[in-house]
């Protein structure tokens, strides 16, 4: 959260663009009853490795919770993150992760948006990529939502104005 400030302060300082998503492994809790929390731990190390070998030097991605991770796009509209996450996405889908187990297949889904003019802050940005993080997990997992899909509603604004007070109660306490 102290990276997406950081780069919101850029942005308005500067005019530059940012994106932001939204990545959740999909099923994980199935891979942590099935095989295990260590496996499970094995799998999240080996996205870890996927995310610092694809994104920039300045990207960030950070772990938000669970299986679920935030990821920074500095200087990059919202096409080109979509296509940084589709090929995340692909990477992702396509790899074996070696676990005591044995190999593992997993797949991840994303949300992501842009901060403009209708999501101006990291907080309704948030909201816009979780949001659509869950309309891509609908849609049968395994992909890519964000708002250059024409059939997909924006955000209302009453409910962007709850969520927001929500998320921004809960950095406060944080």
């Amino acid at each position: 959260m102290g990276a997406l400030d950081r780069e919101m302060a850029r942005q308005q300082r500067t005019g530059t663009v940012l994106s932001v998503a939204i990545l959740d492994l999909d099923h994980f809790k199935h891979i942590n009853d099935t095989f295990g929390h260590d496996v499970g731990d094995q799998v999240l190390r080996h996205l870890g490795e996927i995310l610092k070998g694809r994104l920039r030097g300045y990207d960030v991605a950070g772990r938000i919770g669970g299986e679920e991770f935030g990821l920074l796009f500095p200087d990059t509209e919202l096409a080109d993150a979509v296509t940084v996450c589709t090929s995340l996405r692909d990477q992702i889908r396509d790899c074996k992760v070696a676990t005591s187990a044995g190999p593992i297949n997993f797949t991840a889904s994303f949300g992501v948006a842009e901060l403009d003019e209708q999501y101006p802050d990291p907080a309704t940005a948030l909201i816009e990529a979780d949001r659509l993080l869950y309309v891509a997990k609908r849609k049968g997992r395994d992909r890519v939502a964000s708002t250059l899909d024409a059939s997909l509603a924006p955000l209302q604004p009453s409910y962007v104005d709850v969520c927001t007070q929500t998320v921004k109660r809960k950095v406060t306490q944080q």
